[in-house]
């Protein structure tokens, strides 16, 4: 069962090249295949909640206000992870074909946010269907973010240069409510 439609947002953040910069302070690692959750290709930096609190709340509390109205800290129990990720054109060769189109089934809801200028449209995410036929392909266009349903087939389209992101994914969502919101759907 689908949760969440597809969204790509425009602009994500108001300071793209602040974040870049930022970015280049960190400390990376390459995946250790053997564990779970830890297939990517190129190196990663630990979840971005383990040393920068406030950018971890902003990426999930603005990526659910597209789907939710009311969200602040005093509504939402969330668990996620983000990450900033380099990938190399040699790092996406060795990638190819293994698990290149999947499913991130321990979570409910994943996204990508571009922060790579002059890309061209085949270097994005696709999203596939059940049959595993073409659904939707989004561009690395910079600044911008795709956000999927954990039970959509999606994969990595083709990578022409190096790339940096900010993959995420939200494994648990309660949204406590200040109201119960039962009467609202009465009558349709």
């Amino acid at each position: 069962m689908k949760r969440f439609p597809i969204l790509i947002v425009d602009n994500f953040f108001d300071r793209p090249d602040f974040i870049i910069e930022y970015s280049k302070t960190l400390k990376y690692f390459k995946p250790n295949k053997t564990q779970k959750n830890q297939q990517w290709p190129g190196v990663r930096t630990k979840s971005i909640n383990y040393f920068n609190e406030k950018l971890f709340q902003f990426i999930l509390l603005k990526t659910l206000s597209y789907y939710y109205s009311k969200i602040d800290l005093n509504n939402i129990d969330v668990i996620g992870r983000a990450f900033f990720s380099k990938t190399t054109i040699k790092d996406q060769s060795l990638y190819k074909n293994k698990d290149e189109i999947h499913k991130d089934c321990d979570s409910i809801l994943a996204g990508v946010i571009y922060l790579n200028n002059n890309n061209d449209f085949d270097t994005g995410t696709s999203i596939y269907d059940n049959d595993l036929s073409l659904k939707t392909k989004t561009s690395n266009l910079f600044n911008s973010m795709i956000c999927y349903d954990t039970n959509e087939y999606h994969g990595p389209s083709n990578l022409t240069k190096d790339r940096l992101t900010i993959p995420f994914f939200i494994d648990r969502l309660n949204i406590k409510y200040p109201y119960d919101r039962s009467n609202e759907l009465k009558g349709f």
